[in-house]
């Protein structure tokens, strides 16, 4: 079942990959499964779910979070996470989903577009006080489950303009 997993995981559509060493463990009563790319897959058996996918790094010297490379990073998690809803509940008995996001470093960095990052690659301007924590969520935080499929090109736009509004200087 894991290695079948862990399969799904590293296909075309997910995340993993096979190159990276990958760790699948039971941790408080979930099933886990990481590898060292900071890829993560996580589940319990209430349906909870949490991914966490690594975002491309910007080139040059000053190294900040580029929107279209954290866009593409929500995009793959809610086409995973649909998946692994389908293989894990396919009665679908779980009918609503809530989904959030946050960008998980401990790091001061800046957010631009790969525009402005290719204009200046070598300076950017760094807020330093950031006044929200935790995750971003919708309002309302919950959608149908079929809202993972069907209006997923609007739910990562809605999560991208909260993290922009929260990270961008």
């Amino acid at each position: 079942m894991i290695d079948g997993l862990v399969a799904n995981l590293s296909a075309e559509s997910g995340y993993f990959t096979y190159r990276l060493r990958t760790e699948p463990r039971l941790e408080e009563g979930a099933l886990l499964i990481e590898q060292e790319s900071g890829a993560l897959f996580r589940i319990d058996e209430a349906g909870s779910m949490l991914l966490s996918v690594p975002i491309e790094q910007a080139s040059g010297h000053i190294k900040p979070i580029i929107e279209e490379n954290v866009s593409a990073a929500m995009d793959q998690a809610l086409i995973v996470a649909d998946s692994m809803l389908e293989k894990f509940d396919r009665t679908q008995k779980l009918t609503r989903v809530v989904t959030a996001a946050d960008i998980g470093t401990n790091g001061v960095f800046g957010w631009r577009t790969a525009r402005e990052q290719a204009s200046s690659p070598d300076s950017i301007q760094i807020a330093v006080e950031r006044s929200s924590s935790g995750p971003a969520l919708l309002n309302p935080p919950d959608r149908t489950r079929m809202a993972l499929r069907a209006e997923r090109d609007r739910l990562v736009a809605d999560l991208l303009a909260l993290l922009r509004r929260r990270y961008r200087t």
